[in-house]
């Protein structure tokens, strides 16, 4: 046996590193599910008020405002309805899809 303690070649190849991700804690799953399911339901519940409007600027009754009304609000009653609106209110749809998609896509981070 030697006096000396044995030490380790400082000339000897090093270990290889391993270059694979560690796989996913399940705490960044948690914190990120209630706000995806608050999405979710507000993008649902904008999406039924969505083609609600929609629905009603196609196919509703036309609005005769009543004349003691200010001006402000019979135009806002009259512009409730017709072509223009219903093709506002198909652009929300379309926002409130993308909010309700971008809330799954948020829940499976």
């Amino acid at each position: 046996m030697s006096q000396y303690p044995s030490f380790e070649n400082p000339y000897s190849q090093p270990l290889k590193p391993s270059f694979q991700t560690p796989p996913p804690s399940s705490g960044s799953n948690a914190k990120s599910l209630l706000p995806a399911i608050a999405l979710m339901c507000v993008g649902g519940l904008g999406l039924i008020a969505s083609l609600f409007s929609f629905g009603l600027a196609l196919f509703g009754a036309e609005i005769v405002p009543d004349p003691s009304e200010p001006e402000w609000l019979q135009e806002f009653q009259r512009g409730g309805r017709g072509t223009l609106a219903a093709v506002m209110q198909s652009f929300f749809i379309l926002l409130n899809v993308f909010i309700i998609v971008g809330g799954f896509c948020l829940m499976k981070l």
